[in-house]
């Protein structure tokens, strides 16, 4: 019997622990996702491009740095875009904008701690339908659709500008 009390001990610590532990980790997304919140919600953060995902096609890992910038409203979106989706593009051959979009929004959705962002854009040679969903821990997809081309999965992560 003396032994029990030693060994109920220490499972009622270890058992203390564990839930501490996870209700840190839980606070610790919640506060990122607090974090990212304020970034998508403030208007000011860096969407920068890991992968694409055309359709159809396997995924390709992006090596050149790709990315959405969003200042103060102004949106600059540098993506690797092509008409067969096999070659990076300039600005004179599209899949770059820089301006005020149009018909944005911004919906948080608490339970799944996302947030989407939905915009439209275009430039000399198309329009773009574009949606950004974000996940607390700031990784990101940005899915285009284009009036031109098939739809584009962008893969990567939102951070401060500044901060990629």
């Amino acid at each position: 019997k003396s032994h029990m009390f030693p060994v109920l001990f220490i499972g009622i610590l270890l058992a203390g622990c564990s839930a501490s532990s996870s209700t840190s980790r839980k606070e610790q997304k919640a506060a990122r996702y607090e974090q990212t919140s304020a970034l998508i919600e403030g208007g000011n953060y860096l969407y920068t491009v890991r992968s694409a995902s055309p359709t159809g096609a396997r995924t390709i890992q992006i090596t050149s740095t790709y990315t959405l910038e969003v200042k103060e409203g102004i949106y600059k979106l540098i993506f690797p875009i092509s008409a067969d989706h096999s070659i990076p593009v300039t600005v004179e051959t599209g899949g770059v904008f820089e301006g005020e979009p149009s018909d944005l929004s911004v919906t948080k959705n608490e339970k799944k701690q996302t947030l989407t962002v939905k915009f439209k854009i275009s430039n000399k040679e198309e329009n773009y339908e574009c949606q950004l969903l974000v996940t607390a821990s700031g990784n990101a997809t940005l899915t285009v659709t284009s009036s031109k081309r098939q739809v584009i999965s962008y893969y990567g992560e939102v951070t401060k500008p500044g901060a990629a």
